[in-house]
């Protein structure tokens, strides 16, 4: 059966793309076209595609045959061997999540070197989240897991609508901290780039990550009920 939304989505992406004048690219699913569904829990977001070419043209629109963070040569590194690609395995590790259940992509679709470099910044926010909050408002999830508090928690908690409860909790990781906010009928976890801050797999962090994700499931279950 064709997901109707999925079509519409990445075909309003390739027009915006075009619209804007980017030109690296662009990616909307990380995860298969049917995480897309109301039957996926969670959901897992990182900002934008990172980098300064096309890459990966074939799975611009869902990854159908494996995870990127899992699979994926970014770099010089071997397939899933960076240490952004083994920063969220192991994130995913401790969440008990399976890549190909969990929906997950960037919050903007639009690749480019950083985000600062990302031409029409704040045009292809406002379209990302437009993109974003259509599917939250679909998916239903429990719980979001996002990568880049700074750019991701504001947006990400606007589509949410008014929290229960906000809450900085720090990661072991000096006075860095991660966001946590608990809606009606979802939980949000916004971390600190891991690219930046390697906190998974690090002594200091083990504990205070655990504790993180602890209270977002128990509170976020709370919620729903």
């Amino acid at each position: 059966m064709p997901n109707l939304l999925f079509e519409a989505l990445a075909s309003e992406i390739d027009e915006t793309y075009a619209k804007l004048g980017h030109s690296l690219g662009w990616r909307f699913l990380t995860s298969p076209k049917r995480t897309l569904s109301k039957e996926t829990d969670y959901i897992f977001l990182t900002i934008n595609p990172a980098g300064n070419k096309i890459t990966h043209a074939d799975s611009r629109e869902s990854c159908e045959n494996g995870s990127p963070y899992l699979y994926e040569r970014w770099k010089n590194s071997a397939p899933g061997k960076s240490p952004l690609q083994v920063q969220i395995q192991l994130l995913f590790m401790e969440l008990e999540w399976e890549f190909d259940s969990v929906l997950s992509g960037q919050l903007v679709p639009f690749r480019s070197p950083s985000w600062n470099d990302l031409p029409h910044q704040k045009q292809s926010l406002n379209f990302g989240i437009s993109i974003w909050a259509r599917i939250i408002a679909h998916v239903q999830p429990k719980m979001i897991v996002a990568v880049g508090k700074t750019q991701l928690r504001e947006p990400i908690c606007k589509m949410l609508g008014s929290p229960i409860l906000s809450s900085e909790e720090l990661v072991g990781w000096g006075s860095i901290s991660a966001g946590l906010d608990i809606f009606d009928s979802c939980s949000l976890v916004t971390l600190p780039h891991l690219s930046r801050f390697q906190i998974m797999g690090r002594d200091k962090s083990k504990e205070p990550i655990r504790k993180l994700i602890q209270t977002a499931r128990a509170k976020g279950n709370v919620s729903r009920l």
